[in-house]
């Protein structure tokens, strides 16, 4: 409907000798805006799509870095010790401590 408004428009404007280049300038340079918007709604709704259906190849949960940190514990005692700015530390201790700043942060 709007389509053949405008060009009913067009005709008018041609029957009258006025120059309506501008006005079908501007209704191509539409149609190519909306096959453009349309493309980049697909793209959004496929990208929406993939990480709602993949959403834990991109997150780390949260169980899964406290069982590692269980595991660093049990695994502590059986590495030597480390002095680190005049603090002895187990290099387990060291990754451990990351890992619970990491869930920290997580929770704010």
């Amino acid at each position: 409907m709007e389509e053949e408004k405008l060009n009913n428009l067009i005709y008018l404007l041609r029957t009258h000798h006025i120059d309506s280049e501008p006005l079908e300038n501007l209704i191509k340079r539409n149609k190519e805006l909306e096959e453009m918007l349309k493309h980049r709604i697909k793209y959004t709704d496929e990208l929406e799509k993939d990480l709602f259906e993949n959403a834990s190849n991109y997150v780390i949960q949260k169980s899964k870095v406290r069982e590692k940190i269980e595991e660093l514990n049990d695994l502590n005692s059986k590495f030597s010790q480390r002095v680190i700015k005049g603090k002895e530390f187990y290099l387990t201790e060291l990754v451990q401590n990351i890992l619970q700043e990491l869930l920290q942060e997580g929770d704010k």
